[in-house]
């Protein structure tokens, strides 16, 4: 008579080797989702940057930039209150300052980029930004607003953006006490700059709540792509995963500010930015690219 079923060792037998090529297929797997993330993350750069060049074309060679000439960084990641953050009047809507995230929303009003372009699927916790995080605002559509959000209601500018800008605000002058030395400095993106010039990155490490709490073995790179790297896109458009921070002119450090004795750039070291964020480029050479903290400031 044929016995019915498997035996109590054939059974054993089959999920041993069902979990050896679940360990042998995961790593793989998990691999390939991350190479995905990584290419998706290159090509939103890739399309901002196109976008950027557009929208420098028709603002006299300026880059994103947004609020008066002479403002200051709103480190905080606050660009205004509910009575102004929609205000038509740029001057009313950025008199708190502005963020670097507002200047990236100057692309998503003028030059048809969408929230979606914004995010990195391995910046873990980031969401894309609908008209319904907005708070307190009378806008009817996004392109009426002038960040992702104003910081002061539910949610922060950072927790919608994923990249990180080179500083475009003007910054205190370290040698501003010297003579001939102007006050204030602002060495932010131009048509002028250095082809080689980092433009846009993956999120600062030191301003990442992901490092912070979550993730403290990646080092200095950017948490969102397991610490491997970055994506980083430069001045002539393309985007290049560099492995190390020091990528900038003369082996820079994309994520610091200052580094060498002239304060020119071109330097591994720098001081990083810390607790809301501070600091700015010192020359030419100065690649430093920063974004509001994904989250509350004051959790810090």
């Amino acid at each position: 008579m044929k016995r019915k079923g498997f035996t109590l060792i054939e059974l054993l037998v089959v999920i041993a080797i069902i979990a050896l090529l679940m360990g042998i297929l995961m790593p793989a797997l998990n691999k390939a989702r991350q190479l995905a993330q990584q290419m998706v993350c290159g090509t939103n750069l890739k399309g901002i940057g196109a976008a950027m060049v557009v929208y420098s074309a028709d603002n006299n060679d300026e880059f994103p930039r947004a609020g008066p000439s002479g403002m200051a960084w709103s480190t905080a990641g606050v660009i205004n209150d509910s009575k102004t953050w929609d205000n038509a009047n740029p001057t009313l809507a950025f008199k708190y300052g502005g963020t670097i995230t507002s200047c990236f929303y100057l692309l998503i009003k003028y030059a048809d980029v969408t929230t979606r372009q914004f995010l990195c699927k391995g910046d873990d916790g980031v969401e894309e930004f609908k008209l319904s995080k907005a708070g307190r605002t009378v806008a009817t559509n996004i392109r009426q607003l002038w960040d992702f959000a104003n910081g002061r209601a539910e949610f922060w500018p950072g927790e919608f953006c994923s990249y990180s800008y080179h500083m475009p605000f003007q910054v205190d002058n370290p040698r501003g006490n010297q003579p001939g030395e102007p006050d204030t400095i602002n060495y932010g993106i131009t048509g002028m700059s250095d082809p080689g010039s980092p433009v846009c990155a993956d999120r600062n490490p030191h301003l990442d709540k992901n490092i912070l709490y979550e993730q403290p073995e990646v080092g200095d790179n950017s948490a969102a792509h397991q610490g491997k790297g970055q994506n980083v896109l430069y001045k002539d458009a393309h985007v290049k995963f560099e492995k190390v921070v020091t990528c900038g002119i003369n082996g820079d450090n994309i994520y610091t500010y200052g580094g060498d004795p002239d304060f020119g750039g071109g330097d591994g070291g720098g001081t990083a930015p810390v607790s809301n964020g501070d600091g700015g480029p010192f020359g030419e050479k100065d690649a430093y690219l920063v974004l509001e903290y994904n989250g509350d400031p004051k959790s810090m």
